[in-house]
């Protein structure tokens, strides 16, 4: 029920908590987290943790804490102090509790800075029985023991346990050897975070005793742990030895203390199981090595590595060390934590084997009683016991052995002797017992060179048979009892079989033995080419009877192939082939030839020619193969009633277009083989254009008339001045040359397939003329007269247009016009001259046309007597410009002479 309570309290605060974790007033006071203080725990954590990530597991469980803590108060005792034991004191709980243990309970102190562990109790269980850990599916129980104990469980909540024992060392304890297996969540925090193990060994004085802190936490890859497959997140480690040696401590009081600590953020937890055990440690062995034999060196369980040095100085690893040289072994040894340990020396002295031997006699052929006569020895020491086992049941241990045997038969009489060192060696001999011999034995017929049998089927009623003695009839014998003879001849032979009895009793028996003649198998066959029938004369015979089958066996491989006298096949694969021929004759006697034939490989006709362009050589790339033997001819027929003899030719094609070429090859053994393959050249573009002809500084436009007979052109290089440099790449540009002249013009095609052809063409660029003329002065109204000074040094200037006043319209076509200014003013006449190849040029120039003075005079007094002063007054007046000469003409008539005197002042006065 309280179970259920606290259950649904959790579910409650959940439900009613923020999730920012301020304070909330509850409803109800029982789930209530008004009074816990967010603020105290979260200061702690970020005293001891750094990761914002795990905060809210950490507050969360120390919620659960503070629920669990107020309003269920749990009871708790402050822990005790240990109280030492004598040695050995249920260190192994084998009395099935925890006497002579301590146990406390606290926390991860990077959880609750009460840390641990200061209140008795805890989880700690004694464990007993065949079960498997949950997660680790390990026993609970450690190998070999009836009780072990779990520290820890699967609850959370930052909990540490602890259990711990000080005890008294000795020399029989002070090789101390724990055992544990470990399980922990892994939910990936840091690893000083992670749910963890420690072993911990202190000294009377409370200090760590050296190289003995062990500990291990999940997440740190450490060798032996493997992933749950039963629960999720969780790794574990099967049981494993740990050895401590406390022989520096003899006498004195060690701790040895196991905790157990759920990850400090409260959320995942570890347990482990520990067992233990003490004994002492034989620093020094000595033991016996029997000659010819192997001994097992076990060294102490419980360290990390085991490194032996053997009598030789070599060096070995291992726990246990299998040997069988005597001498002097040394071995250090490295604690888990990484020290060094104690060093144990083993001492193998080799001692003799006895050398077990006996012999048996027996008295007489009509006895069963058999004597044994022990001949056993030993090089050193003494033979001191004799066991023999007569191999009917009975048995005796006196130095020489006797036994009567009731039934024939075949026994094993065994002698065991055993030297004084404990070194042992046996002996086995058969003992047979039979009855006196009748001879009887079968032969089988065989064919020459074949092995006659000859079974012995004698017998003795009693005693044995003691020698067997074969005549086989062509001189030669035998003394094994089931022989085989070969005959070196056919023919019939008289076999005769004698046996003796120990009692010296013999027995004979003959019989024929036939040895029929074997088949003289010959046959001969042709090497042939692949593809064509390799053709077997057989001329097989045999010197009595007659040949009956013929069985052809044409690659060996034990599958007959043909039955008839003769054979022809043909062989799938080109290579060697060892045909075997067998004969059988009449009698079933068989005899077997091989011939090893070729089958010479045809070339495989390959080549390789890649599309080329019309009027570039094609080059062809032979890729004949050829298994075996040598390719030595190659004829090529290019498709144009040309060829070649060559490996890898080359040949230039006169047109484009498809041909299909065809390349046989011939192999040294005379086989041939032959490929065909259509081979392409393609066309070069048929490259063409015209040009307009034009002037300097005026673009020329090219017409492209380029074609191909089959593909596409897809390029254009135009190099206007022929001098290397790409100008345009459309397929009909117009072009501004800086010069005038005859230009070479070359024009490049490019087809789709990378074909290419030029062309070159002349471009004609005209001079243009030099447009030229003089400018008069002139007065209004005279008339100007202009004067074309234009020149042309490429063809004749053709026409003239003159534009006299700059209105852009042409006022006169001639070459030299004239032209009259109503007003005065500067003008700029334009000419503009073209040569007969319609090149122009144009030229402005200014025309000054001056205005025309307006003479205009008065005279004062100009009627009058003699010595008459008459005053002219200038009045002249002039558009533009300024009057700058006055020319006065004075025309006086005295009695009838007209004087005229000229004068150039502006007022003139004559006194007539």
């Amino acid at each position: 029920m309280k179970t259920y309570l606290l259950t649904a309290v959790l579910l409650a605060v959940l439900l009613h908590s923020p999730a920012n974790g301020q304070n909330v007033t509850s409803v109800s006071p029982i789930d209530s987290l008004a009074n816990f203080n967010t603020k105290q725990w979260t200061n702690f954590y970020w005293s001891h943790h750094t990761s914002v990530n795990d905060l809210p597991e950490f507050i969360y469980a120390h919620q659960r804490d503070y629920i669990r803590d107020t309003y269920f108060s749990p009871q708790r005792i402050s822990g005790q102090p240990n109280t030492p034991q004598q040695a050995c004191t249920n260190i192994d709980f084998e009395s099935g509790n925890l006497n002579g243990w301590t146990t406390s309970t606290g926390y991860n102190p990077l959880y609750n800075a009460l840390g641990c562990c200061q209140n008795a109790g805890g989880a700690q269980l004694v464990t007993s029985g065949a079960g498997l850990d949950a997660c680790g599916g390990f026993p609970v129980v450690s190998a070999g023991c009836n009780f072990s104990v779990r520290l820890g469980n699967n609850g959370t909540g930052g909990i540490a346990d602890r259990l711990e024992q000080t005890f008294s060392v000795t020399s029989a304890n002070a090789n101390f050897t724990y055992r544990y297996a470990v399980v922990f969540q892994d939910p990936g925090h840091a690893t000083a975070d992670q749910p963890k193990f420690e072993i911990e060994m202190l000294d009377s004085n409370g200090v760590q005793i050296p190289c003995t802190y062990y500990n291990v936490a999940a997440g740190q890859n450490i060798p032996g742990f493997v992933n749950s497959t039963n629960c999720a997140n969780v790794v574990y480690k099967p049981w494993t030895n740990v050895s401590v040696d406390l022989t520096n401590y003899i006498g004195q009081d060690v701790t040895i203390r196991f905790t157990t600590q759920d990850c400090s953020l409260g959320g995942h937890y570890a347990y482990a199981y520990i067992d233990g055990s003490c004994s002492n440690f034989n620093i020094t062995q000595n033991n016996i090595l029997c000659q010819g034999s192997t001994i097992q060196l076990a060294a102490p369980v419980g360290f990390a590595t085991y490194n032996w040095t053997l009598p030789n100085g070599t060096p070995a690893t291992g726990q246990l060390l299998t040997t069988g040289t005597p001498g002097f072994y040394t071995l250090n040894l490295t604690t888990v934590t990484g020290c060094p340990g104690p060093t144990i020396t083993y001492l193998l002295t080799e001692f003799p084997k006895p050398n077990a031997n006996f012999i048996s006699v027996q008295p007489s052929a009509c006895t069963h009683t058999i004597g044994f006569i022990n001949t056993s020895n030993i090089t050193s020491g003494s033979i001191t016991s004799n066991n023999w086992t007569y191999g009917d049941g009975n048995t005796s241990n006196t130095q020489n052995g006797l036994n009567n045997y009731i039934n024939n038969g075949t026994y094993n009489a065994q002698l065991i002797v055993t030297s004084n060192m404990g070194c042992r060696d046996t002996a086995i001999v058969p003992v047979t017992i039979s009855p006196l011999p009748t001879a009887a034995f079968v032969a089988n017929n065989v064919c020459l060179y074949g092995q006659t049998s000859f079974t012995n089927s004698s017998t003795v009623t009693t005693g044995f048979i003691t020698n067997t003695t074969w005549q086989f009839g062509d001189g030669t014998q035998s003394l094994l009892n089931q022989p085989t003879h070969q005959y070196a001849n056919a023919g019939t032979y008289n076999v005769t079989l004698n046996i003796t009895t120990n009692s010296n009793c013999s027995n004979s028996i003959s019989q024929q033995v036939t040895v029929n003649p074997l088949p003289n198998v010959m046959f001969t066959a042709n090497n042939v080419c692949e593809g064509n029938a390799t053709n077997y004369v057989n001329t097989s015979s045999i010197v009595s009877g007659s040949i009956s089958n013929y069985i052809w066996d044409y690659t060996s491989d034990g599958t007959p192939d043909n039955t008839n006298q003769t054979a022809s096949n043909i062989f799938s694969n080109p290579g060697t082939y060892t045909t075997q021929l067998m004969a059988i004759s009449n009698l079933n006697c068989s005899a077997t030839r091989t011939l090893v034939v070729t089958v010479y490989p045809n070339p495989v006709a390959q080549f390789n020619a890649s599309p080329v362009c019309e009027g570039t050589q094609m080059t062809f790339t032979n890729q004949s193969t050829i298994a075996s033997g040598q390719i030595v001819n190659n004829q090529w027929a290019f498709g144009d009633n040309t060829s070649s003899l060559l490996a890898n030719p080359s040949h230039l094609y006169n047109g484009f277009g498809s041909f299909n070429v065809t390349l046989i090859t011939s192999s040294n053994f005379g086989c041939v083989n032959s490929v065909s393959q259509l081979v392409t050249v393609h066309p070069k573009p048929t490259v063409n254009f015209q040009s307009t002809t034009t002037c300097l500084n005026q673009a020329t436009q090219f017409s492209n008339q380029s074609s191909i007979a089959s593909g596409t052109i897809i390029k254009y290089r135009w190099d206007f001045e022929n001098n290397g440099t790409i100008d345009d790449s459309t397929a009909n540009p117009s072009h501004i040359y800086p010069t005038a002249g005859t230009q070479q013009t070359r024009l490049m095609a490019i087809s789709n397939n990378s074909c290419v052809n030029q062309n070159l063409n002349p471009v004609v660029v005209h001079y243009n003329p030099t447009a030229n003329f003089s400018v008069p002065s002139a007065c209004m109204p005279t008339s100007s007269h202009f004067t074309s000074l234009a020149t042309s040094s490429d063809g004749i200037i053709t026409s003239y247009a003159w534009d006299f006043n700059g209105d852009n319209l042409i006022d006169n076509n001639q070459q030299n016009p004239q032209y009259i200014y109503l007003q005065s003013g500067n003008y700029g006449v334009k000419l503009e001259v073209q040569t007969q190849y319609g090149c122009t040029n144009s030229i402005i120039k200014s025309a000054y046309v001056n205005a025309t003075p307006s003479a205009l005079f008065a005279a004062q007094n100009n009627t009058g007597c003699p010595s008459l002063c008459v005053q002219f007054i200038n009045n002249s007046t002039i558009g533009s410009g300024n009057i700058v000469t006055h020319q006065w003409i004075l025309e006086i008539i005295v009695i009838l002479i007209i004087l005229k005197i000229p004068h150039t002042a502006t007022q003139l006065e004559i006194i007539m």
